[in-house]
């Protein structure tokens, strides 16, 4: 394994590749494919385990099975941006977490894991799909005449390139071990 590390050289960021020893949580992988390193994901779960008597963490966040080859990407303007080294200051980061690094977080810092839904389910449940519909009904009955009631319900509507990806896993919900309770 070799990790990829940041350097400045002049005035630009470089990769500067390091011996690492495998990251937590991944099983094999093919030559190349880089895999994120959760540093502060052990910490962070144990702080919210300590914290934690009854009740749950619910996570919501960009997660997959797998490394994917665009876990890390950036976003500028509502679009796909440059490589993430580019332009720095002048777009946003983000990158996927990897379920099984997460889970052997959790479970490390004493939490079960309840559920993992993909977002589009989740997202079902509390009626995201009638609001949606009741804001496309709105502005199908107003936009003609320029009703400010149309307009207001098109502007909530998210814009289908906005979302993730289907497949994304959103939710997690831990909660202390039967154990502890």
């Amino acid at each position: 394994w070799q990790e990829v590390r940041v350097e400045l050289d002049g005035n630009q960021f470089v990769e500067v590749l390091v011996p690492a020893n495998p990251p937590p949580g991944v099983g094999p992988v093919d030559a190349g494919t880089r895999v994120p390193i959760p540093r502060g994901l052990d910490d962070w779960f144990a702080e919210c385990s300590g914290a934690l008597a009854h009740g749950v963490v619910l996570l919501v966040d960009y997660m997959t099975p797998a490394p994917r080859r665009d876990w890390l990407r950036t976003y500028r303007d509502h679009a796909r941006g440059a490589p993430p080294l580019a332009e720095p200051g002048a777009q946003d980061i983000t990158a996927d977490v990897l379920l099984p690094q997460l889970e052997l977080a959790a479970r490390r810092a004493g939490l079960a894991i309840r559920s993992i839904e993909p977002q589009a389910q989740w997202l079902g449940a509390p009626g995201i799909a009638e609001l949606v519909a009741d804001g496309q009904r709105a502005w199908d009955e107003g936009a003609a005449r320029g009703d400010p009631d149309a307009l207001a319900a098109v502007v909530a509507k998210p814009k289908p390139s906005s979302l993730p990806a289907a497949s994304a896993r959103t939710p997690s919900w831990c909660s202390p071990s039967p154990e502890r309770a």
